[in-house]
């Protein structure tokens, strides 16, 4: 199968999806009300196709930048991070909005980086060892579960322990018309410095050393990686909450195809934007409440993965 057959039936598939979440109208809905099922209809599904979008090109530069096939955002803790100072927030009784701005953006974007410098420092002092730092990463996950939990169990709100279940869970369903388009926004900047990058990025995956060795500034390339693991998975988090396997599972699924650089990301943007869709998709069709988002990625995703592993499949970068 050519690559533009593969692409073509990408777009063919997230163009049947998109139809079936906006225009599939239930009959116990009347028209004179279509507009209101829109607004909640357009932003749920827009967000989970931008937020599998985004996780899979975080992911993919993860693994780029640590030259390891099992690095993504919620491994390294980066999304650990930023679920952390967002329930450390709503449990000290923060506001979520101030000047007329959405402030889990801002509290996400410090947990997220405060995890980023962490780990560029453990990078920098212990560059040989990489386990090292995804077990750090695992560390960092496991204290936000910890702390989650320890939230919920000192509240003695019921509204807070829904808010802080919501942020540890995930949901599309707070999101609204603004929040979709401003994450929709950053997000298309994003991609688009990704993209005039691209040809950097991908050159990672001989490993830094080896690029090093052949005079190339790998410093610039490395940092402006990490600045975009780090924006991404706190728009993400900020938004609709941590989103585990995505981010993993999505560039290996791209990368048996072989796809040229300057295909690489937008292909791989487009499978984890329906991944993600697919699986929102699929809860509300079987189940009369859509499952929190990591629970179904990863119920569609581990299968995934465990028939990579008995056909042999070489995990590589």
């Amino acid at each position: 199968m050519s690559r533009n057959y593969i692409i073509l039936s990408l777009l063919l598939v997230l163009v049947s999806f998109l139809f079936a979440s906006t225009f599939f109208i239930p009959t116990t809905i009347d028209f004179s009300d279509l507009s209101i099922y829109y607004q909640l209809r357009i932003p749920k599904y827009g967000i989970a196709f931008i937020a599998g979008g985004s996780l899979a090109i975080a992911g993919y530069i993860s693994q780029l930048l640590l030259n390891n096939p099992l690095a993504d955002p919620y491994v390294l803790g980066i999304s650990g991070g930023a679920g952390i100072t967002i329930n450390l927030a709503i449990y000290m009784g923060l506001p979520m909005f101030a000047f007329g701005f959405f402030m889990p953006y801002i509290y996400a974007s410090l947990g997220s980086l405060a995890v980023a410098l962490l780990l560029f420092i453990k990078l920098k002092n212990y560059s040989q060892s990489i386990s090292s730092v995804l077990l750090f990463g695992l560390s960092i996950n496991f204290f936000a579960s910890a702390c989650v939990s320890l939230f919920i169990y000192l509240s003695e709100d019921s509204n807070m322990v829904r808010d802080i279940s919501f942020w540890f869970m995930g949901s599309y369903n707070k999101v609204s018309y603004t929040d979709f388009v401003f994450v929709a926004f950053i997000v298309g900047l994003l991609l688009v410095y990704v993209q005039t990058q691209r040809v950097k990025l991908y050159q990672l995956h001989l490993g830094i050393r080896r690029i090093q060795e052949l005079g190339i500034d790998t410093k610039k390339t490395f940092i402006s990686g990490i600045a975009i693991i780090v924006l991404l998975s706190a728009i993400i988090v900020s938004s609709c909450g941590p989103i585990g396997f995505v981010g993993l599972i999505v560039p290996h699924m791209i990368r048996n195809f072989n796809f040229k650089p300057n295909l690489l990301f937008p292909i791989t943007f487009l499978a984890g934007g329906i991944l993600t869709l697919f699986a929102e998709l699929l809860s509300s069709v079987l189940f009369k409440q859509s499952l929190p988002p990591g629970v179904v990625t990863a119920m569609l995703g581990i299968p995934i993965f465990v028939y990579l592993l008995s056909n042999k499949y070489r995990f590589h970068i």
